[in-house]
């Protein structure tokens, strides 16, 4: 979701600008999120 709002702000450069945002807030929600302490290495 974070990733397509940027993409629609920056949409010359979508792609490259929507990849970094989405990686951070999937790394984040992994990292906080209970449902997902099972996958931590």
């Amino acid at each position: 979701m974070i990733g397509v709002v940027v993409a629609l702000i920056f949409s010359g450069i979508s792609w490259y600008a929507s990849l970094i945002p989405a990686g951070v807030s999937y790394w984040l929600l992994m990292q906080y999120l209970p449902a997902a302490q099972r996958f931590r290495a």
